[in-house]
């Protein structure tokens, strides 16, 4: 919306990746703790998001971006407020460990699926090559996956237990940075 020139490239380099709409899911989906506690979100879902996902024209990409995230986090905060897993057998807690794992797999899909597509580049079965790499990324993040919850653990001890002061500095310079990029993102395009 600030630089519409900028929401054409689906790779936008990383001086402009912070006005991209492709930030869009991730964007509304930090809201979706605080806004899940006051909103129930799947008459939402069902009478906005999913529809929405229809009606959009698959030629205009910022368009796009902005409505099947919106779709997206609609959705997630609605399979959110469902009765949660608590049963023991096997595939709960699998279900359960790959939901927890997901910003692993959110962070190492494109790179998996990319590497993967570079291999197999001119195969005669794109299904094949699809569903494999659907499954290399389930094992990238099943083998990564513990990783992130331990480190997300520790940081989370790390912020609760920091002086206000010491939160303030962090959160200025987080600030202070992120309109840095994006003012140099402008400058540069």
């Amino acid at each position: 919306m600030v630089a519409p020139e900028l929401q054409a490239d689906i790779n936008p380099p990383l001086s402009t990746l912070l006005l991209s709409s492709m930030n869009v899911a991730f964007a509304a989906g930090l809201l979706l703790p605080r806004l899940m506690r006051m909103v129930t979100f799947w008459p939402i879902a069902l009478l906005i998001g999913i529809p929405l996902a229809f009606v959009v024209p698959a030629d205009d990409w910022t368009t796009l971006r902005w409505t099947v995230s919106l779709t997206c986090v609609l959705l997630v905060g609605a399979a959110a407020q469902l009765p949660q897993i608590t049963s023991e057998r096997w595939l709960s807690k699998t279900a359960i460990r790959f939901g927890n794992w997901s910003y692993t797999t959110y962070l190492i899909h494109c790179t998996v699926l990319w590497l993967w597509f570079q291999y197999f580049q001119g195969y005669a079965h794109p299904t094949r090559i699809w569903l494999f790499g659907l499954v290399l990324v389930a094992i990238a993040t099943a083998a990564l996956g513990w990783l992130d919850v331990k480190l997300y653990e520790k940081l989370r001890d790390v912020v609760k237990y920091a002086s206000f002061d010491r939160k303030r500095i962090a959160g200025s310079i987080y600030v202070a940075t992120f309109v840095l990029f994006c003012v140099l993102g402008v400058a540069l395009a």
